[in-house]
């Protein structure tokens, strides 16, 4: 018989679904933020999956799969398991539409599993991390790049390889792109090599855990409409499938470009000047070492800079423009895209 799920203030009861802000933090002005979460507790008893949207609240699109998932996908009275998602996991950076948390500065992606005594998003990841990630069965932290992307399931390494072999099946399972990070420094805001994500903090305890990489844009939608949307709750789906929690079969990723084989993030490349820039590959195709990509140009229209691919690989996002960066634009030291090679 399945048993009452509390997640800090929120409970549910078997068959039930309920939500509501699970914690709270102060800011400097003595104002509460709350860290919502969505629980939906099945029936009977089964794995639990805990879901992260909006880590970095420029990227909705987990948001928006969470909702869809929660609200209209999922029976609870159907239900073997539990589902604890976390719509928006950075109600701090949320308030300010940033990457990462004004408030200290710090990137929740890398900030497991935190500290009760530590700055205020290490407080929420250590929430997270305590109330739901330990004990979890998978714990599946969804993102996105701007369009135009690949989207992928990026899979850590792990001593433990029974619980890397699950997790792979189980990204495999999500249907998307597989890409292993090994150990890549991918050079995203608040973070230095060597650190550890969610997903890979989970698999270095012994917990499945991968993080999916969807499509984003400025015309976001919170009503299930957008194809990545969907992708992201068909993903999401097939891995509950694969887990027993619900009935039916996996369901092809068959709206967007999935490439089989065996692939391994490379990291980023940066430019050396400031200016505009122009692209001339499409990301997820094959290219040779050396192949133009891109270019910067000056003000003035001319080139200033010839961007060429460091290796024989492929590009699966372009890192210049996103919600904190509006236009096709670099400064020296900017990252361009994101690389990644087949094994």
């Amino acid at each position: 018989m399945a048993k009452t799920v509390s997640v800090g203030e929120v409970a549910a009861k078997a068959g039930e679904t309920k939500w509501g802000p699970a914690t709270w933090v102060e800011a400097r002005d003595s104002t509460r933020v709350g860290l919502p979460v969505i629980i939906v507790n099945g029936a009977k008893d089964g794995p639990k999956v805990v879901l992260c949207g909006a880590t970095h609240p420029t990227e909705l699109s987990g948001t928006a799969v969470i909702h869809d998932l929660t609200r209209n996908k999922l029976n609870p009275a159907e239900l073997k398991g539990t589902i604890i998602a976390f719509p928006i996991a950075n109600p701090l950076a949320m308030q300010f539409g940033r990457y990462v948390s004004p408030h200290d500065g710090a990137n929740l992606a890398v900030s497991y599993p935190g500290s009760k005594n530590g700055s205020i998003t290490s407080r929420i990841a250590n929430f997270i991390w305590n109330e739901a990630t330990l004990g979890a069965d998978l714990i599946m932290d969804l993102h996105e790049n701007v369009s135009p992307c690949l989207l992928f399931s990026l899979v850590g390494t792990c001593k433990d390889k029974q619980v890397e072999r699950r997790t792979l099946q189980l990204a495999e399972a999500f249907g998307l792109t597989v890409i292993r990070t090994g150990g890549a420094d991918l050079g995203t805001p608040g973070t230095k090599g060597g650190d550890l994500y969610w997903a890979e903090e989970g698999m270095a305890s012994g917990i499945p855990g991968f993080t999916v990489e969807l499509e984003g844009s400025f015309e976001s939608r919170f009503d299930g409409s957008q194809p990545t949307v969907q992708i992201g709750v068909r993903g999401v789906m097939n891995t509950l499938k694969t887990l027993g929690m619900i009935e039916g079969r996996l369901e092809s990723q068959d709206r967007t470009l999935v490439l089989e084989g065996e692939y391994s993030a490379w990291g980023s490349i940066r430019a050396n000047r400031g200016g505009l820039v122009n692209r001339f590959v499409d990301t997820g195709v094959r290219l040779r070492k050396g192949t133009r990509i891109a270019e910067v140009i000056n003000p003035y229209g001319e080139v200033v800079e010839t961007i060429r691919m460091p290796i024989d690989g492929f590009i699966w996002a372009w890192t210049i423009i996103g919600p904190d960066n509006p236009n096709w634009c670099v400064q020296a030291g900017s990252t361009i895209a994101y690389i990644f090679y087949a094994k």
